[in-house]
């Protein structure tokens, strides 16, 4: 008798379980805002960094940076752009490797840049480095770099491919 009546009584517990559950008066656009989907938009956006992308070829190895929600590759310490100092971009890839990017605003020319590697903390300083700024609409900057860096050491890194596409932000 007992695995009969809870049979019928599962149903019927989906079924007052299965409506959307509000309290008080929601209006449309309430609800919609306070949907699951609209939640999910906010939260992500909030942990994305507005879906910064940072990639390179350093020794023929590609590498591509993100800031997408859970697979983030790279931390945005700095895009901003003032008249008087210029466009700078400071980022971190993967986990320690830093690019440190100084523009020229008016001619968009590289004014200095720098490289850290991740896994020595070797400094490296662009020695001949071709920087292009593609698209800069004050909310969002891309462009390509590509060239050598040099340590104090002597030491060279040849970074090809490079490519951003990253919003304004200065943590």
């Amino acid at each position: 008798m007992l695995p009969k009546l809870l049979l019928i009584a599962f149903p019927v517990i989906l079924l007052a379980c299965s409506g959307n559950a509000s309290s008080g008066n929601v209006s449309g656009s309430t609800t919609k805002n306070n949907s699951i989907e609209a939640q999910t938009t906010s939260f992500n956006e909030a942990l994305s960094g507005k879906n910064g992308m940072f990639s390179y070829t350093l020794n023929g190895k590609p590498i591509v940076c993100k800031n997408f929600v859970q697979h983030a590759t790279l931390f945005i310490n700095e895009v901003s752009s003032n008249a008087a100092t210029g466009i700078r971009i400071k980022v971190t890839c993967q986990s320690s490797t830093v690019f440190d990017f100084k523009i020229n605003e008016p001619d968009k020319k590289l004014k200095s840049g720098s490289y850290m590697d991740g896994k020595t903390y070797e400094m490296y300083y662009a020695d001949k480095v071709a920087f292009a700024i593609t698209s800069n609409n004050g909310s969002r900057i891309t462009g390509t770099f590509s060239g050598s860096f040099k340590a104090d050491g002597g030491e060279t890194v040849n970074i090809t491919n490079g490519s951003f596409d990253l919003p304004f932000v200065k943590n």
